[in-house]
């Protein structure tokens, strides 16, 4: 992802015109800076800012997931003496 921006910022990331045959379903259409039809000039402060989003983004949901696994797993005894055979198995063999 930081290489692709690197990339843009540098000008060097262009999109190829392509004959898009219409199949009924929504598409989605590139941006105009890709293009190269918009005059944005990516900044450092731009690039650092989407590495961040995409962080906190990844975290945030690892997070969740853990919390409500943790959550589960304490309400549910049978369920987690299920999951820690299942771990012993798979590290033993």
């Amino acid at each position: 992802m930081i290489h692709l921006l690197m990339e843009a910022r540098k000008g060097k990331l262009k999109s190829e015109e392509e004959t898009v045959i219409d199949t009924g379903f929504s598409t989605v259409q590139e941006s105009a800076v890709l293009k190269g039809d918009a005059p944005t000039e990516i900044t450092n402060q731009d690039i650092a800012s989407q590495a961040m989003i995409f962080f906190f983004g990844g975290f945030d949901s690892v997070s969740n997931m853990m919390c409500f696994m943790a959550h589960e797993l304490a309400e549910n005894p049978e369920v987690q003496s299920r999951l820690r055979e299942e771990i012993m198995e798979t590290t033993n063999a």
